[in-house]
């Protein structure tokens, strides 16, 4: 499989070019199934172009959201992890809130010998 590894590609690059760049790159992955293109870029409209997928690095995770060459795409699926992820961790914070108050009611074990006792 061919893998390209572009990073800010169309920096230096007049509009031309990038036109060029953006159909010589669609050209070659309708005809080679195996290429993979690694793209870094905040070309927001070239990636649109070029990209099916969109992999996000967050807090040492990966995530893949499939575009279909949508950016606006790529929002919202994010947008609707993080909220999922938030509400996970809403629900987290209840129980745990629960637990302690439920803990803290509890008669503590005796420590030491009673007077009475010794």
């Amino acid at each position: 499989a061919d893998v390209l590894l572009l990073d800010e590609p169309t920096n230096h690059l007049d509009w031309e070019a990038i036109d060029w760049l953006a159909d010589h790159l669609q050209a070659k992955g309708q005809t080679n199934k195996q290429l993979s293109l690694l793209l870094v870029t905040h070309d927001r409209y070239f990636l649109e172009r070029t990209c099916n997928e969109v992999l996000e690095l967050d807090s040492a995770a990966v995530y893949r959201y499939k575009t279909n060459g949508s950016y606006e795409t790529f929002l919202r699926r994010r947008e609707e992890r993080l909220t999922n992820e938030n509400a996970d961790l809403d629900r987290q914070a209840e129980r745990l809130k629960k637990e302690t108050a439920w803990d803290a009611k509890q008669p503590r074990a005796q420590q030491a010998k009673s007077k009475s006792r010794a």
